[in-house]
């Protein structure tokens, strides 16, 4: 089946794409490594944000659980002491902050839909962490985008639909 022409001028739809990385230096041997801990695509920048807000949420957890809810013992976690806190940066209170208030992911969100990348960095003693989410164009016409014939609508207007 052939789509209907697309009108001139539509944009083409876009992809967001997420990632979550973390970079820190391998222990004993002095070497840096970055991993890739997640990745995530969506056509609608709003999900690939909810993504990151999980994923912030799930690394900052991992790096400091909550004595009250981690399954592990609350005797064997020690709090990391200022003086590291307040020379590499804390991290896990960083991602919650990001992740917990909505300003600043509406804020991202807008970001995201004008087209420009976004990026969040934090580190701490052991190493640095980034959530990064960007556009990716699709140079094909978008789908969503179609001309109704006339005998369809009575006016042959052009349909939107919510993936673009």
């Amino acid at each position: 089946m052939t789509r209907p022409p697309v009108p001139a001028g539509s944009p083409p739809c876009s992809t967001y794409r997420a990632e979550v990385t973390a970079e820190g230096i391998v222990g004993g041997t002095g070497q840096r490594a970055r991993m890739i801990l997640g990745s995530f695509a969506s056509p609608y920048p709003g999900r690939v944000l909810r993504w990151m807000r999980d994923q912030a949420l799930r690394l900052a957890d991992g790096l400091d659980p909550d004595p009250a809810t981690s399954p592990i013992h609350p005797r064997a976690l020690t709090p990391v002491p200022y003086p590291l806190t307040g020379l590499f940066g804390d991290a896990p209170a960083h991602l919650r902050a990001w992740a917990l208030k909505d300003g600043l992911r509406n804020q991202a969100r807008r970001q995201l839909a004008a087209g420009t990348p976004l990026l969040i960095v934090t580190t701490d003693h052991t190493g640095w962490y980034a959530l990064t989410a960007w556009p990716v164009p699709n140079p094909a016409p978008c789908p969503c985008r179609i001309t109704l014939p006339q005998a369809i609508t009575g006016r042959g207007r052009t349909q939107h639909t919510s993936c673009c």
